[in-house]
């Protein structure tokens, strides 16, 4: 009997269960394709750093001066500073490489750069420039950075260095 009763209930769920199911309804199903291109990575390198050559300025106590290292490679000075003839200032040369034909950005610094002798003596770098051309072509570019170099009134001789400070950054448009 036991057995007669869960046949019918099963029977009876089973035809329950078709009359209360839902119309199918109909389907349609498309496939995208999926790509990705990887590009050369970016790549910056520093060949040399600048050089503001070796700078005279006059005893004058209230002598102060500026040296300026275009990108292009040109300097000038002003004020009571000149660069001796033993020296050539040259700016600083990177070279960026990178996937032919894109185009790229590059970051200066846009703060001052403190230069400082053994003796604690600063002199700023600022106003930095670059003459980069922001499009990668065939080979490698090489660019140069310059700026300016201020000098102030009764600036110790020394050697000024700051080997950490000129941070160039270049990214992919």
């Amino acid at each position: 009997m036991k057995k007669l009763t869960l046949f019918f209930a099963i029977a009876m769920i089973a035809l329950t269960s078709k009359t209360f199911a839902q119309p199918t309804q109909q389907e349609s199903t498309a496939t995208a394709s999926s790509t990705a291109t990887v590009i050369t990575p970016i790549s910056l390198t520093n060949d040399t750093g600048i050089d503001f050559g070796t700078i005279a300025i006059t005893a004058d106590a209230d002598a102060a001066g500026t040296v300026v290292i275009a990108s292009d490679g040109n300097y000038s000075t002003t004020g009571e500073v000149s660069v001796t003839a033993n020296s050539t200032p040259a700016p600083a040369t990177f070279t960026v490489s990178g996937e032919d034909t894109y185009a790229y950005t590059t970051v200066l610094p846009t703060t001052d750069i403190t230069l400082s002798d053994e003796a604690a003596a600063t002199m700023i770098l600022n106003n930095i420039s670059s003459n980069a051309s922001g499009k990668i072509g065939g080979t490698a570019e090489t660019f140069n950075v310059g700026g300016t170099l201020n000098v102030t009134a009764g600036q110790a001789a020394g050697t000024y260095t700051n080997t950490a400070d000129l941070a160039v950054t270049v990214y992919y448009d």
